[in-house]
């Protein structure tokens, strides 16, 4: 298993991967902050084999990220899944690479991802020749204002109001760090709410604020902040708390720009090092990249020459996700179980079902399957409900009435036999979402969807997920589905606790491809 970087997660993450994610779900979290648990100096002692097999990209790893970008029905995760890719062969120099997976409106993209793409083509280059059109240089100083605060101000970024020099060995690390932090992006004072004094030792101390403005520090500032960086690296042993990689990659570019290129490299390095620990640090990987300095390292080989990626293998994954990305927009998401049967279809899901049940438990579980409905049940239903059911869901009634027990252990939720099946309406399951076209879509256009009405539930009553059709009537509010009721033409969609929306199906046949697919 892979993240969007193409590297391959560790042991432990990949037992709790497998267990958690969905196949053709399995991205990295957009804005989730690092799970650092390791020290620096576990970084630095350890070997570049370590680390190599868990971020050198394959072949292996290329046609799994092609395969589930063409199995993805999302368009917005299908450019999330380019975006980090482009970024990390960007950050290794192979801008061409890079470059042919963009080919989307530039306002789609994530603005971490933006910034560090946008610094990288500046220093090093080529940019695509559409659609990124060159920023000013104004544009681009702006933009290295913005990535600063963001680097330190959610980093409990305090404004020094009193400075005293204070002997580095009366103050803890944590405090060192905070003053690094200070002098790197000082806050302005006014119209901003005072949270915290930090005590810095011998009458200095510092001042933390919510939200507001910041501004960049004078040279002087950003000079003695270098100092006190430097200072709290050299003390990082004494402080068992994960290395901050923002601030790290701050003071990196900082000490490349008054050309301390033995120290800048030497951080950026550290820098790097832990950002490829974690698979979920490519907002760290977008911020190195967002420095003038450090993204001209980075350009000549800084990340390349950690992980390893071949001139080959990236021109290879560039051409092949390209393909990948062209195939999935102009056919849409690909439906390797479509031409299965039904009693094919149900027989692996099955299987499926069983070998899950067997790594689980050795307990005893009713089988997936169970006793076919009869034609006096569906149609006692179909008339108690006042509907017509839709054709796929009454095939699949005719081979088994709803699934058993053990359907839990692939992760779905329980099928309720025919007999039990009803309206869902005027719940909180329901109120306050849409009835939603495919590919879906967000923002301004979703509030102007039809309301979902009502949804007849197909799954057993009582759980955290449930399993609904929708019927024509409502799929009929859609645009390009006036003739949905004519032709009997149904949705489905799946609704759980820990989610905040439903996640709509072509139809039920379609939701129960999904499972497969995804076991």
């Amino acid at each position: 298993m892979t993240d969007n970087l193409g590297r391959q997660a560790p042991l432990d993450e990949l037992a709790t991967a497998t267990a958690a994610a969905k196949f053709f779900t399995m991205l990295v979290e957009r804005g989730e902050e690092p799970n650092e648990t390791s020290s620096i100096q576990s970084v630095i002692t350890a070997a570049p084999s370590e680390m190599e097999q868990n971020i050198t990209i394959t072949e292996v790893q290329v046609e799994t990220l092609a395969s589930r970008i063409r199995l993805e029905r999302e368009d917005t995760q299908i450019i999330r899944m380019a975006e980090d890719f482009s970024l990390r062969l960007a950050c290794e120099g192979y801008m061409e690479a890079c470059n042919e997976l963009l080919t989307h409106n530039p306002d789609a993209l994530n603005f971490l991802v933006k910034r560090g793409l946008e610094m990288v083509w500046h220093t090093v280059g080529p940019r695509p020749d559409t659609p990124y059109p060159q920023l000013t240089e104004a544009e681009l100083l702006e933009m290295e204002e913005e990535q600063r605060y963001y680097d330190l101000h959610e980093r409990n970024t305090v404004t020094i109001t009193e400075r005293v020099d204070v002997p580095f060995q009366q103050l803890a690390p944590d405090q060192v760090g905070e003053l690094a932090a200070a002098l790197a992006a000082v806050q302005h004072l006014a119209e901003k709410k005072l949270i915290s004094r930090i005590e810095l030792g011998a009458g200095a101390f510092g001042t933390s604020y919510d939200e507001g403005p910041i501004t960049m520090p004078t040279e002087e500032e950003e000079r003695r902040g270098l100092e006190v960086f430097r200072n709290y690296i050299s003390r990082r042993d004494e402080d068992d708390r994960p290395m901050n990689v923002r601030l790290l990659s701050v003071y990196a570019n900082l000490a490349l720009k008054y050309d301390l290129e033995e120290e800048g490299k030497r951080w950026l390095d550290l820098c790097l090092r832990e950002v490829l620990k974690s698979t979920s640090n490519w907002v760290e990987l977008a911020s190195v990249a967002s420095g003038r300095y450090t993204s001209v390292q980075l350009g000549n080989g800084a990340l390349q020459q950690l992980t390893g990626t071949t001139p080959e293998i990236a021109k290879r994954a560039g051409q092949d996700l390209a393909t990948a990305l062209r195939e999935r927009w102009q056919t849409g998401e690909a439906r390797p179980f479509v031409s299965l049967s039904w009693p094919d279809l149900l027989r692996r899901i099955q299987a499926a079902s069983d070998n899950s049940q067997q790594a689980s438990d050795a307990g005893t579980h009713e089988p997936y399957m169970r006793e076919a409905a009869t034609e006096q049940s569906i149609a006692a239903a179909e008339e108690r409900l006042g509907i017509i059911l839709p054709a796929d869901y009454k095939t699949f009634l005719r081979l088994t009435n709803g699934t058993g027990s053990s359907s839990s252990k692939t992760g779905e939720p329980e099928l309720a036999p025919v007999e039990e099946i009803a309206w869902d309406e005027e719940t909180p399951r329901i109120c306050m979402f849409k009835v939603e076209p495919l590919p879906r879509i967000h923002g301004k256009e979703w509030n102007a969807l039809p309301d979902l009405k009502r949804v007849l539930r197909i799954s057993v009553d009582g759980w955290e997920e449930y399993v609904y059709l929708i019927e024509p009537e409502m799929v009929a509010l859609l645009p390009g589905q006036e003739d949905a009721v004519k032709e009997g033409r149904w949705r489905a969609s799946t609704w759980a606790a820990w989610r905040a929306d439903h996640i709509p199906y072509e139809s039920f046949r379609d939701y129960m491809e999904r499972l497969l697919l995804e076991s």
